[in-house]
């Protein structure tokens, strides 16, 4: 069931987008659709701590409500812990007390245990309208059900785009917002001077590790990339990522040698963000800091598996940004480890370079 309009104008307005940095990012340009479509109404984002950070004071909405335990978990399993249960009941009366009259959300229903989550919001939410996507027709519990299919090669931002433009609101503004303080700008130069730094270093930002396991490029083969880049151009390499990825990280910094400084699990996302504004280029697997360059407009490498880079590569036409891939027979693929890993290990070191090139001509 879809309609075209709204029934009324709404004064609560409660957005739900689960998920990681990337899905915050793209979700940007819908939120200030609805701002500009409604900008007397009270709209809050349901979002994972662990991203929401990234759009912190951009203005784009009047409230984030933060619940790691809740959106973290996967699984019955691990839902069925005592601080997980605590958490979810502890945020559904904080909802119902909110008293919601409209409720969108952007999560894609593509797993079976995607339903529960956005079924149990909408229902506590007191919304009379609920609207969300159908994907594989499991959106029965929204009053407004969008179609979507998860083959359709096309980027988030512009499946958002559909889901608002039933209700008849546009996105005619697709560029993606993320907040960078004066606290994070300050933290991040004292950061870059403690690793000895200087303002006059050319920096290339990299990005080895991923949270999914299918989606990492080799790290050898990472290695190799760094060596020729410090072989025939005068740059510093920083190394980013987590706390989980900082063994990693000291494993390839030690690879390659002087020039090469290991930064992974130093920072918040807030520092990291400015650190990545302050690069030349940047080089990564698809996660989290690929999509803080794009959005910045930072020159960037993105190394993909063939189904995702139409839906997590490039927005913009404005940024410089060069998607790597190889179509492979079992193309796409969404799973979170490999057992073959054939698309990635088609990508060569001659590809990435080759972008190195490119993207940096005008700089060394």
């Amino acid at each position: 069931m879809m309609y075209n309009r709204l029934l009324k104008e709404p004064k609560n307005i409660l957005v739900m987008r689960l998920g990681g940095i990337g899905e915050i990012i793209a979700i940007t340009p819908a939120l200030r659709a609805i701002r500009k479509r409604f900008p007397h109404a009270r709209i809050v984002l349901l979002a994972q701590y662990s991203s929401y950070k990234i759009i912190e004071g951009a203005g784009l909405v009047d409230e984030i409500i933060k619940a790691d335990e809740v959106f973290a978990a996967d699984g019955l399993f691990n839902m069925l812990n005592y601080k997980f249960i605590s958490e979810l009941i502890s945020l559904l009366r904080r909802i119902r007390v909110d008293k919601y009259d409209l409720f969108l959300s952007f999560q894609h229903l593509y797993y079976l245990r995607s339903i529960l989550k956005p079924m149990l919001i909408g229902l506590m939410c007191g919304a009379r309208r609920k609207v969300g996507f159908d994907s594989y027709s499991r959106g029965f519990f929204f009053t407004d059900r969008i179609p979507d299919f998860r083959m359709e090669p096309r980027h988030l931002i512009y499946r958002n785009k559909e889901f608002l433009h039933s209700l008849g609101i546009d996105i005619d503004d697709f560029s993606t917002t993320i907040t960078i303080s004066k606290e994070d700008n300050v933290s991040a130069d004292i950061l870059l001077q403690d690793f000895g730094i200087t303002k006059t270093d050319v920096l290339i930002g990299v990005n080895p590790g991923s949270s999914r396991p299918a989606t990492r490029w080799d790290r050898d083969r990472f290695c190799a990339l760094l060596c020729r880049i410090m072989q025939k151009h005068k740059v510093r390499i920083l190394l980013v990522g987590g706390k989980d990825e900082r063994e990693l990280c000291d494993d390839i910094a030690n690879t390659v040698g002087e020039g090469c400084i290991n930064i992974a699990g130093s920072t918040t996302i807030g520092q990291l963000a400015a650190i990545i504004a302050k690069l030349e280029l940047f080089i990564s697997n698809d996660t989290g800091p690929l999509h803080i360059a794009h959005s910045l407009g930072v020159p960037t490498i993105g190394i993909f598996r063939p189904g995702e880079y139409p839906i997590w590569g490039s927005y913009s036409e404005k940024n410089k940004f060069i998607a790597i891939y190889r179509d492979v027979w079992c193309a796409p693929c969404y799973r979170y480890t490999c057992g073959h890993h054939t698309c990635m290990k088609l990508v060569e070191v001659d590809d990435v370079y080759k972008g190195v090139g490119q993207l940096l001509k005008n700089v060394l």
